[in-house]
C-alpha cells in the first residue's frame, strides 16, 4: 500500500515524495500478528531504559517491514495531571524517569522508521483548572515549566 503511494506520488507532475507516519507507540498496532508493547506507563513503571531501548528496536523492525519511514514515537510527555485523558502514554510522572525511558528512540532510529518524540511540553496536564470558577488557568513562572521540557530535549541528546 505505502509503495503504491509513494510510486504515484513520485510518478505525479511535481515529483515529491511522500512521508508515511504512524502512530507506533507501543508497535505497530495497525497489522495483524504484529507484536504490541504494554503502554508506556507501564514502561515507565519499570524503570528499565535497556527494555525501551529494546522495545524500540522491535517496534522499528516491524514498522520497516510494513514499509513505513516515520513513527509519532515515542511520548515524552511528563502527565501531572491525570484529568488529561492520555497519561497512560507518559512514562511517569516524574521528569527524571520520563527522560531516561527517551533510550526508546536509539532503539528506533537508525534506518527508517525514524522516530519522532511526541507530546510536547505543556500537553500532558500543564494547565489546571480552576475548580471555583472552571477557568483554565496556566502555570505563571519559568520554573513551573521545566518538568515538561527537559524530557523534550534528551532524545535529541540520545
Amino acid at each position: 500500500m505505502i509503495d503504491g503511494f509513494q510510486k504515484a506520488a513520485l510518478e505525479s507532475r511535481l515529483g515529491i515524495p511522500i512521508l508515511y507516519g504512524i502512530d507506533a507507540v507501543h508497535g505497530n498496532n495497525s497489522i495483524y500478528g504484529a507484536t504490541i508493547f504494554p503502554h508506556n506507563v507501564s514502561l515507565g513503571a519499570t524503570r528499565d531504559a535497556d527494555l525501551a531501548r529494546r522495545i524500540g528496536a522491535a517496534t522499528a523492525l516491524e514498522v520497516r517491514a510494513s514499509g513505513i519511514q516515520y513513527t509519532f514515537a515515542p511520548c515524552v510527555a511528563v502527565c501531572k495531571d491525570p484529568r488529561w485523558g492520555r497519561c497512560y502514554e507518559s512514562y511517569s510522572e516524574d521528569t527524571n524517569i520520563v527522560r531516561k525511558m527517551t533510550s526508546i528512540v536509539t532503539g528506533l532510529q537508525g534506518q527508517p522508521p525514524e522516530g519522532h518524540p511526541k507530546g510536547y511540553p505543556f500537553v500532558a496536564g500543564s494547565c489546571l483548572e480552576d475548580d471555583a470558577t472552571g477557568n483554565r488557568i496556566f502555570y505563571q513562572t519559568c520554573s513551573d515549566y521545566v518538568p515538561h521540557l527537559t524530557p523534550s530535549g534528551a532524545p535529541v541528546a540520545n
